[in-house]
């Protein structure tokens, strides 16, 4: 009897302890998907680098930059879509063209303009950036045709100020032209600096809160 009863209780206890075994491997597991245990790379780099020193799957829901959250659509910056008059000389009877701008957060700039002498596409881009509170400056090249033909570029220096309300935008603009020399040939050889002008810029947000509108 005593025999039978030590071998009960040993099987028992190696139950036990199987059971045991088990739970401290998933209370491990645990550990390292949801507790404070540091995590490393394959490569031996923390993983903090890549996801921070501690894993929280919550975290994946506000990952995203801050100025590419719905909850930042009440236009705190220049991101999106704009439509902007240049006027020439501030005098709004003088337009020198308008287009369609995309300010993107990565500091690039997409243009498209009205005029088929900037481009056949009537497409052209730039950099910007923040050179003080809710004011930035751009720098713009488009190339210049005559009837398709490639005559030369154009430089648009920009300085633009946001409203109190973020929906519009207002600045100056320098207008640099540039025309090409060529030889007897034809070939493009060289550029020279043909024209120097300026003027203001009217901007104008577009999203779906504000529709597009021509005038």
């Amino acid at each position: 009897m005593m025999t039978a009863s030590k071998t009960a209780r040993s099987a028992l206890l190696k139950r036990w302890l199987r059971g045991s075994a088990v739970a401290v491997t998933l209370a491990a597991a645990g550990m390292l998907m949801f507790g404070t245990t540091t995590l490393k790379a394959d490569c031996g780099i923390p993983a903090k680098h890549l996801m921070g020193s501690v894993f929280k799957p919550s975290a994946f829901i506000t990952m995203a930059p801050e100025e590419h959250r719905d909850s930042d659509r009440d236009h705190a910056s220049f991101v999106g879509l704009w439509h902007v008059k240049l006027l020439i000389g501030g005098d709004p009877n003088n337009l020198l063209f308008q287009s369609l701008v995309q300010y993107h957060p990565d500091g690039l700039e997409a243009e498209s303009a009205d005029q088929s002498s900037i481009t056949p596409a009537n497409y052209c881009m730039g950099v910007w950036k923040n050179v003080a509170p809710n004011t930035v400056e751009i720098y713009h090249v488009a190339w210049l045709f005559d009837n398709g033909t490639p005559v030369g570029y154009a430089v648009i220096k920009q300085r633009n100020t946001l409203s109190s309300d973020k929906n519009s935008y207002s600045g100056t603009f320098e207008f640099i032209q540039y025309q090409y020399d060529t030889d007897t040939n034809g070939n493009i050889t060289g550029a020279e600096q043909v024209a120097d002008f300026g003027g203001t810029t009217v901007g104008h947000r577009v999203d779906f809160h504000h529709p597009f509108s021509l005038y």
